[in-house]
């Protein structure tokens, strides 16, 4: 006899997704607390906790920290699991214990049974073996693919985007550059911004600080473009312009905090330059709200929060050129600023921002909208929809 399930019963039905950080290589969490501080207001984390409330969905969310393993089901009603290991860049450090973390993965996914399980990582032995896990036992997943090296895709790869039942990506930049070399996935590619929130992050009700007030915020290390920026500062100094730059962030490595240092104290920097650390909430904010311009040239990034956020709080980006998700939000120069790359052009470039008017301001913030973590949820809900009617 046939298990037909009628579009209402389906309708209805509590739709399980697991959220798999497989290593988590872009932070290094201290411990499951240190997690949720800095992972606690994430659009992801946000999007698990209002599906959660709906009582349509059970958001379920798996990932790694130095210590301390185990599992939170007090944090808005989710269950947070975590296994131990040293989150590197390297995708197969072998301080993680993979064999092991599998184990317990798989584990845990048979238990939970999820219609989908939305991946955080697209690539790593981990991550193939996990796929072939899935692939074994019918499990659909999601790739939520941030990027990485296009020009090196093998067929263990290949095979786990042309099985996948989603691909999501920030920007039609990534869109155009996965199809050049998967044209054959074309139909599985979704572009969906990350979003931030916009009813958190909003101008300050004061004028614009005409006071040339530069900020950074992110990870400290050298993708992050920190040294084109002091190099970029230093011929803002030579015009004789009076300028500050508040940097919050972590250094990735004592090494890279004290190659910056003496790259500031040989440009003559440090009085401009203020270091605050790791900022969240409301101090973070208030770094946006008092700066004019947001200085992130970073080479590449697949989406861009610290640009989005800034934008929210009125301050105006300036971005690299070829950057993909920065560069898509400012749209070219529309709503921001690209710096050029000969730095011959910094002195002109400088005199033009400066001219930069209240109206332009409100304009960046307006584009920010087109950012929120609702319109994210919103996307992401009908993707998860669609695949279980689909299956």
């Amino acid at each position: 006899m046939l298990n037909y399930e009628c579009p209402q019963e389906r309708e209805n039905k509590m739709i399980k997704v697991l959220h798999v950080d497989l290593i988590c290589k872009e932070h290094n969490f201290r411990d499951p607390q240190d997690f949720l501080d800095k992972r606690g207001t994430s659009v992801m984390t946000a999007m698990a906790s209002q599906m959660n409330a709906s009582g349509k969905y059970e958001n379920s969310v798996i990932s790694l920290t130095r210590k301390k393993k185990g599992y939170f089901t007090d944090y808005n009603g989710m269950e947070f699991r975590f296994f131990e290991g040293k989150p590197s860049f390297l995708p197969n450090n072998k301080s993680v214990n993979f064999k092991l973390y599998n184990k317990e993965l798989e584990k845990f996914t048979l238990d939970f049974k999820p219609d989908i399980l939305h991946l955080n990582q697209s690539a790593g032995k981990n991550f193939y073996r996990y796929i072939s896990f899935l692939l074994q036992n019918n499990f659909k997943y999601i790739i939520h693919f941030r990027g990485g090296n296009l020009n090196s895709f093998p067929k263990v790869r290949r095979r786990a985007f042309e099985r996948s039942a989603a691909i999501i990506l920030n920007n039609q930049d990534q869109k155009s550059k996965l199809i050049k070399v998967l044209p054959q996935i074309d139909h599985l590619l979704k572009v969906v911004p990350l979003g931030i929130d916009t009813e958190y992050f909003t101008p300050d009700a004061n004028p614009i600080n005409d006071e040339m007030i530069f900020c950074y915020t992110g990870r400290i290390y050298a993708h992050k473009g920190i040294e084109q920026a002091l190099a970029f500062l230093s011929s803002v100094k030579m015009m004789g312009v009076q300028f500050k730059f508040i940097v919050a962030g972590q250094f990735e490595t004592k090494e890279y905090e004290k190659h910056i240092m003496r790259k500031i104290e040989t440009l003559e920097l440090q009085e401009h330059i203020t270091f605050l650390g790791y900022l969240v909430g409301d101090d973070l904010r208030s770094i946006y709200r008092k700066s004019r311009f947001l200085l992130f040239l970073s080479k590449h990034e697949s989406f861009g929060k610290s640009v989005v956020e800034a934008m929210a709080c009125g301050a105006i980006p300036i971005v690299k050129k070829n950057s993909s998700g920065p560069e898509a939000i400012i749209d070219n120069g529309k709503y921001g600023h690209i710096l050029p790359e000969d730095e011959s052009l910094w002195p002109d470039f400088v005199r033009t921002i400066t001219l930069d008017s209240e109206k332009f301001r409100d304009k960046v913030v307006a584009r920010s909208a087109s950012y929120s973590n609702i319109a994210f949820i919103d996307r992401m809900k009908r993707i998860y929809n669609e695949i279980v009617a689909n299956n």
